[in-house]
């Protein structure tokens, strides 16, 4: 574990420079940590500080080129841990990785040990070293600079000052955050911007995010229930009105005044937010020109107003030490082989609602970088398992390295490892800074001949090309920008889990759900033969062609009989009611050649209606009604058959009721 450096009670003169904190750190014997630049300008898997910085730098002119540059400490400090973020952040996952499996049948927690092989040193960590070092990280982060706020409504009028577009935000967090206040909840302050690509607005806007995040910490250090805040606000002010000293003091201690948090009365919080995020979203859609002249503007105001603020410094000699400590951390020595096993973390995050068990010796899970059996998971289908490194022969590879075999990070087998047919998916982790045409293509093509069966995944820290040029693209898929918090791992985790069997069998009615949210239908054709004329039909069809028009399952209706056809090109609820009100009054029978022979056609129908449909070598989507039920038929060309789906039975009153047929179903969410 870490263990922290006690700290003097007098720490001197602090250091206030870029250039100073830089060459502290170069004395607490940290060098070994720059070795080949990495630090300075990244490598082939992450963005260095000379990145963040914005100019190019080395060993031996970068305390020149800070002074040239005029960076702040701010400055400084902010790039240093930008280049620690999202290893920081991979960190944090692995830490919720080995916390959520425990050991059966004792109290500890799992335990990884990295065995590189070659590497003289092996890495052990526990979950308490990941605590450790985050809560320092945490600390870090916040003993830069600490503003005193006078005016939260000057604040507040800067942001008004500006063209917000959009009628509502669109940032999903902030609007559950707004939804959660308005519901009369504090929810944690947990927030995110998305980059405007002005970089010195970013910082202005960052700084406001964070001010609002202390206020909003403060206000739910008192309550997490808004209208209770204010109540106890009040009897707070009244009580000092009238001398009292009140029980239950909302705690002023981080610098907010009562005037300040008054604002809440006013819906200050949930104000700034709209604000906030309608205007980064705003700006994102505007002409280029008014978005340059406004994003500087902006940036200026926010800028005269922090500026104009009292503001404390940090002890920057803490944050130093900090520092120093923290990359004492071997992990980050080893980046390459963190970015690999956080990925196991992520496969984790994504089987969350399997059954799974992790294969662990004594809670140690062993990552040697040969054929690990790290975990087998529960499906509807039986077991599968997760295997790491995992040796398969493959003749005449293509990609460099690879002479008789592939190896890939990650493999899942179903039911048993062995045979590589029975492989369902492969992940390469890849920790590329650029795009690589020719070694992405190459592993994802060895990977796909070598697996036959398996869907290839290939996730990259950074970019990926355009295109590849993919044996099997059908199988291939390559992912870039896979990182922590990032939406790409969310498509990478989606992706997956469309390979992999389902956790748990679906019920008759989420099976014909599916079916139906992932139709795609060119026309709907309804028989309005005399046949289809009662009314416990007329109310189901009314609400089934509803729902699939107002989710724009189709666009094309068609009424037809054997004398009669009427088409609605753009169909809505009028033209339903149009088709119910004067049809369903001739023969029996109805002309099939109209209705067309794609597969992508959905026809409303009886039994006799369904057989002539087949009898023509037609097949579309049947939806077939028969006494008080309904059944679905869909066409499965590879198995040249039909799937039925029974539904529910239909309950109908003496006044037919549309909740029998609403509620069915064909009411897609």
């Amino acid at each position: 574990m870490i263990k922290k450096k006690s700290k003097s009670a007098n720490l001197g003169t602090p250091v206030t420079e870029s250039w100073e904190i830089w060459n502290h750190l170069m004395n607490t014997g940290l060098d070994t940590i720059y070795y080949d630049n990495e630090f300075l300008n990244g490598n082939s898997s992450f963005n260095g500080l000379s990145n963040y910085l914005g100019f190019g730098i080395d060993k031996n002119n970068i305390v020149e080129r800070l002074k040239k540059n005029t960076v702040s400490a701010e400055k400084f400090i902010g790039a240093f841990f930008k280049v620690l973020q999202p290893y920081a952040q991979m960190m944090n996952d692995i830490c919720i990785f080995f916390s959520n499996h425990k050991v059966k049948g004792t109290n500890e927690t799992l335990k990884i040990v990295f065995d590189f092989g070659n590497i003289t040193e092996n890495l052990d960590f526990n979950l308490e070293n990941f605590r450790s070092v985050l809560t320092n990280y945490t600390k870090v982060k916040k003993k830069v600079t600490y503003y005193h706020v006078t005016s939260v409504w000057a604040l507040h009028s800067i942001l008004r000052n500006f063209p917000i577009t959009n009628e509502k935000i669109a940032n999903r967090k902030a609007k559950k955050w707004l939804d959660a206040y308005d519901s009369d909840r504090y929810l944690k302050p947990e927030l995110e911007l998305s980059a405007t690509g002005y970089d010195d607005l970013d910082l202005q806007l960052q700084r406001v995010l964070d001010l609002w995040n202390d206020y909003v910490n403060t206000c739910r250090s008192y309550s997490e229930n808004v209208s209770e805040f204010r109540t106890k606000f009040r009897s707070q002010n009244s009580d000092d009105d009238r001398g009292q000293q009140p029980s239950g003091r909302i705690d002023l201690t981080l610098g907010w005044s009562a005037n300040q948090l008054g604002a809440e009365m006013d819906r200050w919080s949930a104000s700034i937010i709209e604000l906030l995020f309608g205007f980064v979203e705003s700006l994102a859609g505007m002409p280029e020109r008014d978005r340059d002249r406004i994003a500087e503007s902006q940036q200026m105001a926010l800028q005269n107003y922090f500026n104009g603020l009292p503001k404390s410094e940090a002890e920057i000699e803490d944050v130093v030490t900090e520092l120093t400590e923290l990359l004492n951390m071997p992990v980050w020595k080893k980046r390459y082989e963190l970015f690999s096993t956080w990925m196991l973390s992520a496969l984790d995050q994504a089987l969350a609602n399997y059954d799974r068990k992790i294969h662990d010796n004594s809670g140690v899970l062993l990552l040697n970088f040969s054929a690990t059996h790290l975990m087998t998971v529960q499906s509807a289908d039986g077991p599968f398992e997760i295997w790491a490194e995992n040796r398969t022969y493959l003749l005449n590879p293509t990609g460099h390295g690879r002479k008789s075999g592939i190896q890939p990070d990650y493999t899942i087998y179903q039911p048993t490892v062995g045979d590589p047919k029975d492989c369902i998916a492969c992940v390469e982790v890849k920790q590329y800074k650029k795009a690589s045409v020719r070694n992405f293509g190459n592993a994802l093509n060895d990977y796909a001949n070598g697996l036959p069966n398996a869907d290839i995944f290939l996730a990259n820290y950074g970019p990926v090309p355009a295109s590849l040029p993919l044996v099997h693209p059908t199988r291939s898929s390559c992912f870039g920008g896979v990182q922590p918090f990032t939406a790409i791992l969310s498509t990478f985790k989606t992706a997956l889990l469309q390979t992999l069997p389902l956790a748990k069998a679906l019920t008759v009615k989420e099976v014909v759900q599916k079916t139906l949210t992932e139709l795609s239908i060119d026309t709907i054709y309804v028989d309005v033969s005399g046949s289809m004329d009662r009314v416990l039909q007329r109310e189901y069809i009314r609400s089934c062609l509803r729902n699939l028009l107002k989710h724009k399952k189709a666009a094309t209706l068609v009424a037809m009989d054997n004398e009669h056809l009427k088409q609605w090109v753009t169909a809505g609820e009028d033209q339903v009611e149009e088709l119910l009100s004067w049809h369903f009054y001739s023969g029996n029978d109805f002309d099939v050649q109209h209705i067309g022979g794609g597969t992508r056609n959905l026809i409303i129908t009886d039994r006799a209606g369904a057989q002539q449909v087949w009898e023509y070598g037609f097949r579309p989507i049947i939806i077939m009604l028969e006494n008080e039920s309904a059944e679905l038929w869909t066409y499965v060309e590879n198995g040249d058959s039909y799937i039925q789906q029974a539904t529910e039975t239909i309950e109908v009153d003496e006044q037919p009721r549309e909740k029998g047929f609403e509620g069915w179903l064909f009411k897609i969410q």
